[in-house]
């Protein structure tokens, strides 16, 4: 047991190392679903995100087990072993998988599972995705160790998805300052010309989405607003008026 201990707590420490590197989110995934089944002395593992607007998981990142058939199947979030980890936001364990209240059989058959442990990834009280490890080798029982190590295997994984997040994020705020600047002093040194519009058009659809956009300006004699330039589905109608 201590040997499994200090096996547990250097792949933490790994994973620790390579989120402090800030390496791409994916690559600290894989290595997780293969320390997951390395850990826990399984045959397979993999790592699945929450998708909120369908409800669903995307396994992205999966190790000895099919890509292409985890692909064709949907899987819902609040189904199954998995659902019932991110419904508790706790560490739930099968022994018996196809005993389980909450098993599938399409899984089962499709997967090969007679066993499994899943650990949810949570952000801020969040179930974000979830680890899955399946059929320890032998085909003994997995233990509350098992769950434990894994439990904050998933707290590592989830920890690099937030890393990543703030700093996509940090990235995201940081490029549309810059292209705002940017357009702020381009449209300074090109005030008179009649490419500005066009010049501030481009560069906010670099920092929002937008269908229709028109620029108006102020005509004082006639105490109006004036279409300049328009771009959308009604241009002709809006430059006309």
């Amino acid at each position: 047991e201590s040997k499994e201990r200090e096996a547990a707590l250097s792949v933490l420490d790994r994973i620790s190392k390579q989120i402090s590197y800030r390496l791409e989110p994916s690559v600290v995934l894989d290595q997780v679903a293969r320390d997951a089944a390395t850990l826990l002395k399984a045959e397979k593992a993999v790592v699945g995100l929450v998708d909120r607007p369908s409800n669903s998981i995307s396994w992205v990142a999966p190790y000895r087990m099919d890509k292409e058939k985890l692909k064709s199947l949907k899987f819902s979030a609040e189904r199954g072993v998995t659902g019932r980890a991110l419904k508790w936001l706790k560490t739930e364990i099968a022994n018996d998988y196809i005993t389980d209240p909450d098993a599938s059989e399409r899984d089962a058959e499709a997967f090969d599972i007679r066993s499994m442990v899943s650990a949810p990834l949570t952000i801020e009280g969040r179930g974000i995705g979830v680890i899955n490890v399946y059929n320890k080798m032998g085909d003994i029982p997995f233990t509350k160790s098992d769950a434990l190590f894994l439990s904050s295997l998933a707290d590592h994984a989830a920890i690099a998805l937030e890393n990543a997040n703030l700093l996509s994020s940090l990235n995201q705020r940081v490029h549309s300052q810059l292209t705002l600047l940017e357009t702020a002093i381009t449209m300074q040194r090109q005030i008179d010309s009649s490419g500005t519009y066009e010049l501030v058009a481009d560069r906010l659809r670099e920092v929002v989405s937008y269908d229709a956009l028109t620029f108006y300006k102020v005509d004082h004699d006639k105490k109006m607003l004036v279409p300049v330039l328009a771009r959308g589905p009604y241009v002709e109608e809006i430059m006309a008026d």
